[in-house]
């Protein structure tokens, strides 16, 4: 039993190591109408929005660090030391949100982003009301779990977000993880 409590513990350790702190080969494939980028993040084609782009995309394939929510290490919000680099974050998790659910908002949402994360950026009346939307939301009320932000690291100004595809083998280790708990409390259950 003291083995198999080990293991679990090992399992759901490499799982969440996963889920926080990784690096993806990114490659920009092209823009995406009205607004999403369109990146080959690890092999898989993602479509990413961007919050951060000066310089603008480099053609040329790099690496990325990736934040999420939980962990927001090298973020350009918490490499500047911006105080409300979670709540910025959050908003433009939420606005990611509308843009998945509605392509046509992208444009603006990538407008809204870098106002929020930087400042820049041309602004639109739906960019605006983007803007003055997500500032009154509780993010609590969202799922928000599966954000992630994509760091260049040779130029940490330049950051895409989004919702992407999680990795097959990040699954097939919290899968795993999930069969063995279950596995464990079913022969549990059948020996009392």
């Amino acid at each position: 039993m003291k083995r198999q409590t080990i293991l679990l513990v090992l399992l759901l350790a490499g799982t969440s190591a996963w889920a926080s702190q990784i690096t993806s080969n990114m490659f920009f494939l092209g823009g995406v109408n009205p607004g999403f980028f369109k990146f080959s993040v690890d092999g898989v084609d993602e479509q990413l929005l961007c919050d951060q782009f000066f310089p603008n995309v480099t053609s040329q394939a790099y690496t990325a660090n990736v934040a999420t929510l939980a962990d927001l290490t090298g973020t350009t919000l918490v490499l500047a030391g911006d105080p409300d680099a979670l709540r910025k974050y959050q908003e433009v998790a939420i606005l990611d949100l509308v843009a998945y659910r509605d392509p046509s908002q992208a444009g603006d949402v990538v407008r809204a982003n870098r106002i929020i994360v930087d400042g820049s950026g041309p602004s639109t009346p739906n960019a605006l009301a983007l803007l003055s939307f997500v500032q009154g939301q509780n993010p609590a009320n969202y799922d928000l779990s599966g954000f992630e932000i994509f760091v260049s690291q040779r130029i940490p100004t330049q950051e895409m977000t989004g919702f992407p595809t999680p990795e097959p083998g990040g699954l097939a280790l919290l899968g795993a993880a999930v069969l063995f708990l279950g596995n464990r409390l079913r022969h549990r259950r059948t020996a009392k």
